[in-house]
């Protein structure tokens, strides 16, 4: 078991062979790993708020953004940060807990922001191809009956009418007569 006074020495030696210099974090590494050792302990032994490097990797450069968000939403300005660009990847110290809390929070808003994403373009892609006029021009007379459109219809084709509205007005001009 572990006592109190035990535990605090502990930490501090660890906040010094992290945070010391020289031969100061020398020795507070090497008489941590002797304390840790005689007592039959390891870091995590210590304390559940004890931070630890760790890696989240990404794709895009979208990915990194959101994933960068995400760690600051839980670590808020006490969180240091940096990236690995060769391997793709945002460092950044966490506790267990919080690597928990930022690996969930990531996997949901990756999912999310893809799914977004992709409903987007299509809007996107429809509004363009109607506010452009591209499609074949007929008479309109057609023997097929019109069935009512669904509420997801609906809603994709307010989607793209509204998109339309921030599109650029440029009209091509045909060039051959």
């Amino acid at each position: 078991m572990l006592n109190q006074e035990l535990k605090e020495k502990l930490l501090k030696l660890y906040e010094l062979s992290k945070r010391g210099i020289g031969g100061e974090k020398t020795n507070a590494e090497t008489f941590l790993q002797k304390l840790l050792d005689k007592h039959g302990l390891t870091i995590d032994d210590i304390d559940a708020n004890v931070k630890k490097e760790r890696f989240y990797k990404y794709t895009t450069k979208a990915n990194k953004s959101i994933i960068l968000q995400v760690i600051f939403s839980i670590l808020g300005e006490k969180g240091s940060l940096y990236s690995n660009k060769s391997y793709k990847e945002v460092i950044t110290d966490a506790t267990d807990y919080e690597n928990i809390q930022i690996i969930e929070k990531i996997d949901f808003h990756l999912e999310n922001f893809e799914a977004d994403r992709k409903q987007i373009f299509n809007d996107f892609k429809s509004a363009y191809i109607q506010k452009h006029r591209l499609f074949p021009m007929d008479n309109g007379d057609t023997d097929e009956e019109c069935k009512p459109l669904t509420p997801e219809e609906r809603a994709a084709i307010m989607r793209a009418a509204h998109l339309q509205t921030v599109l650029n007005n440029n009209t091509y001009t045909k060039k051959l007569d």
